[in-house]
């Protein structure tokens, strides 16, 4: 949205990382644990060999304060892949970021462990917003 300038009206951020480095690290400790992080961490350097993007250029704390339009931020409190860390970091970038956390979920879970409460959020934000949907 803000390198390509897309008509975009709103940002929904579920469960999203911070910097690429770190989600790599995240999707390894989900999928292989602990150890398994640490063997394949290397990943992330032939990542960039295979699709021409180098990881540690994707920062989304860093594009957010490019952007105007609202965005409402749901992440859970225990994710693992997507750390609540870089979403505190997301959220800070930038005035007018609604950061809604949800307390013992992990990556994406708020949606079917409190479902009514995610709705109600997604639904008053994108009311809010005076977004057509």
């Amino acid at each position: 949205a803000s390198r390509h300038h897309a008509p975009i009206d709103a940002l929904i951020l579920d469960s999203c990382y911070g910097r690429m480095t770190s989600a790599v690290r995240g999707w390894w400790y989900f999928v292989a644990g602990k150890w398994g992080q640490r063997f394949l961490w290397p990943t992330v350097y032939f990542s960039r060999l295979l699709t021409g993007i180098d990881p540690a250029s994707v920062d989304i704390a860093q594009e957010l304060p490019k952007t105007t339009m609202p965005v409402l931020l749901l992440h859970g409190e225990s994710d693992t892949l997507a750390v609540p860390e870089e979403a505190r970091r997301n959220a800070a970038s930038r005035e007018g970021i609604k950061a809604v956390w949800y307390p013992g979920c992990n990556h994406s879970e708020a949606r079917w462990e409190v479902p009514a409460e995610y709705l109600a959020e997604l639904s008053a934000f994108l009311e809010s917003s005076e977004i057509n949907y």
